[in-house]
């Protein structure tokens, strides 16, 4: 984002926040309601639809940081209860990643964990430890992010990478890594809770990888990118997709729009390869540039409209997919996640154009 659209989008994120905030306060509190009625067991377990009713790191991650947003402390906690209890089983404090309902008590079938879940999680902590002063809260982030310091977080020739699990992506010919675990908002927050570390590296390594990873017709990222030592290439072992993975890209680079800035260009070219937005593909093959079957996920859909199918740069106020009632999971999470991340990446970009962002 150049330093003309930067300050343009922070202008109109300002405005554009303050006509949200009193319309949007009520519809986006009856949303999450309907996703914690939909989604949340009573346990605190966040169940995955449209993939079998599992439930992994990511979602429970996912949950948490929604019902901090929304000052729902009694959903946090029940969530972070069942995550700790059922994920958190690991020899470390990462999480073991997926859940499977089987029995009468369900059980682990993956010890591996996934990075971005483990993040999202410490992330949510975090913010719950500042909105409700718990200091526990705080202590039990620290011990997620240092394990993935120490377990998941390699030098390479872009810097310091986030591997997606412990086990299973260093290969001979590089590391295999998911860009969409950039989760660039919650590595300013890191910085600011480990001093030690220098997470900005970390999230200035996702930059110069995605800067790198432009594949096919439109520059898509793909879902799985192999790393080398003198550039990126696909791995042949995954499917050559920008799809459900990476669409959360460009809604991380919204959500920090201060320090990882975004260039949609590639994202609205592709959508604007359809005549609307509901039409949009939900995968591309990046090598035949064939698009492919399913459409967009309703909440897919609310992040392109969230960095603008088209017009000037920068993001725009989301709009649609406004019941979730028809939504999977993932869905219904990304359509939260991105009025979320539309408010907070605005405010953020407000404050820095004042001054007083940190």
């Amino acid at each position: 984002m150049s330093r003309v659209d930067r300050q343009s989008f922070r202008r109109g994120a300002a405005a554009a926040l303050l006509a949200l905030m009193f319309a949007g306060m009520a519809r986006a509190d009856s949303l999450w309601r309907e996703f914690v009625k939909t989604f949340v067991t009573s346990e605190g377990r966040v169940v995955d639809t449209g993939n079998g009713r599992i439930s992994h790191s990511e979602g429970q991650g996912y949950g948490m940081i929604l019902a901090v947003a929304h000052g729902d402390r009694d959903t946090f906690e029940r969530i972070w209860k069942w995550t700790r209890s059922n994920l958190q089983v690991r020899n470390d404090a990462l999480l073991a990643w997926k859940w499977e309902p089987r029995g009468r008590r369900g059980v682990v079938t993956d010890m591996n964990n996934a990075t971005d879940g483990d993040l999202l999680v410490a992330w949510a902590l975090f913010r719950a430890a500042a909105r409700w002063e718990v200091e526990s809260f705080r202590e039990e982030g620290q011990k997620i992010i240092a394990d993935v310091l120490k377990l998941a977080v390699v030098p390479s020739a872009f810097g310091p990478v986030l591997l997606p699990g412990v086990e299973g992506f260093k290969r001979s010919d590089g590391l295999v890594v998911n860009l969409s675990y950039w989760v660039f908002p919650a590595f300013r927050v890191f910085a600011k809770e480990d001093r030690d570390t220098d997470w900005m590296a970390i999230a200035a390594s996702g930059r110069r990888l995605l800067e790198a990873a432009k594949f096919g017709r439109w520059g898509l990222p793909p879902e799985w990118l192999l790393v080398r030592e003198n550039g990126v290439a696909l791995p042949g072992d995954f499917p050559p997709e920008f799809g459900y993975n990476a669409i959360r890209i460009p809604m991380h680079l919204v959500w920090d729009a201060v320090t990882a800035g975004g260039n949609f260009a590639s994202y609205r070219e592709y959508a604007s390869s359809f005549p609307t937005i509901e039409e949009v593909k939900a995968t591309v093959n990046l090598v035949t540039n064939l698009p492919g079957n399913d459409p967009v996920l309703p909440g897919m859909a609310g992040i392109y409209r969230l960095i603008g199918r088209s017009g000037p740069a920068g993001a725009s106020a989301p709009t649609g997919a406004g019941d979730l009632s028809n939504q999977s999971y993932f869905s219904a999470a990304l359509t939260l996640l991105g009025r979320l991340a539309w408010e907070e990446g605005a405010a953020s970009a407000a404050e820095a154009e004042k001054g007083t962002h940190p």
